[in-house]
């Protein structure tokens, strides 16, 4: 038996690869609390009737896979939300087949049946009792590897849901590298470089938080030309810095993109007079130093960001915050003109 934070935590981190419906939902009736079990015992019905199962899809919903590499994190709350759902007289809807509406489907050459578009509808549909479920399915040619298979049921997928309730931008990510797409390829490349994780892609690591950041900072050329070494090396050096300083931590995507950027300037001012170069063994110190004598955040060095200049501004208060250096010498450092350094001094107080 289980808690439901164990269990949401589970589910909401399920690897990359497909899992049977009838397990996530056995997983779910594995909460133990009195108040859960009474709300799937209130969720369970037998009224459906046979006209609806007559024009429903043949396969028994728990017979169905999921493939997680292109779909959404499961949220349980939003299950829960569903078992909720009352009529204008306050009684339970039920499993309701006018607002279920019709499941996408796609059967594979080796015959098993994944649900493309729809799989919280059949998990809901199976903890209310119900084995069937009306659908379509799409059938895969028989000579199709399971790759092909999964790319075009992630194309699908990406086009069908951006459309409709609009996909944060890392689902966008993990549906775009199921599809194949050479752009989110390349972020993956470097996500695994950094050794972090975003929806389970690069499961075990640390996992990255302000994915849109991460992917400005390794997609948009942030650093400037003529440095000796590529710029997603600072960002992959930035990374593995900061997840062993905050261990058992989220990685925050600024925090990512601000000490990238000042390895960046450490390593340009080490190619022009050595002004303030620092070594990197002193700075990995230094950012230890701050976390755990000083109990220094993330946050304390990612708040108050300017607008224009983010980036810069997290290298600042790393300057100043973990290195030591004046508000003057940081500014000269980072490249910000005396107004920009004064509002950082004045939102950091």
């Amino acid at each position: 038996m289980a808690t439901f934070t164990e269990v949401n935590k589970h589910l909401s981190e399920l690897p990359i690869g497909e899992h049977k419906i009838s397990t996530i939902v056995k997983d779910i009736q594995s909460i133990s609390s009195q108040k859960h079990l009474r709300k799937l015992s209130l969720a369970k019905q037998n009224n459906i009737s046979s006209e609806y199962f007559a024009k429903c899809f043949p396969t028994n919903l728990n017979d169905v896979y999921v493939d997680i590499s292109y779909q959404r994190s499961l949220k349980l709350k939003k299950i829960y939300d569903h078992l909720d759902l009352t009529d204008d007289s306050g009684n339970f809807l039920g499993f309701c087949t006018e607002l279920c509406g019709t499941v996408d489907f796609a059967i594979r050459p080796n015959k098993k049946v994944y649900v493309w578009d729809g799989f919280r509808r059949c998990i809901i549909a199976l903890l209310k009792g119900v084995e069937q479920i009306k659908g379509e399915a799409i059938i895969h040619p028989t000579t199709w590897s399971d790759a092909q298979c999964k790319q075009k049921e992630a194309t699908y997928f990406l086009l069908k849901n951006s459309q409709s309730e609009p996909l944060k931008q890392e689902e966008l990510f993990k549906s775009g590298c199921a599809q194949g797409d050479k752009f989110y390829l390349g972020i993956k490349e470097v996500l695994i470089d950094c050794e972090l994780d975003v929806l389970g892609l690069n499961l075990g690591k640390p996992k990255l938080g302000g994915y849109v950041e991460f992917q400005k900072l390794v997609t948009k050329s942030p650093f400037s030309e003529g440095v000796t070494q590529p710029s997603n090396y600072f960002v992959a050096q930035a990374s593995k810095m900061i997840a062993g300083v905050w261990n058992n931590e989220e990685v925050s995507g600024f925090m990512v993109s601000g000490l990238a950027h000042y390895l960046w300037a450490n390593e340009k001012d080490s190619q022009n007079g050595n002004e303030y170069c620092d070594d990197i063994t002193n700075i990995e110190s230094n950012l230890k130093n701050f976390a755990v004598k000083k109990k220094g955040t993330q946050s304390s060095c990612t708040k108050d960001r300017l607008h224009s200049m983010p980036r810069q501004s997290v290298a600042w208060r790393i300057c100043k915050n973990v290195m030591g250096m004046s508000s003057i010498d940081a500014s000269k450092f980072i490249g910000m003109n005396d107004e920009q350094s004064e509002m950082l001094n004045v939102s950091g107080k």
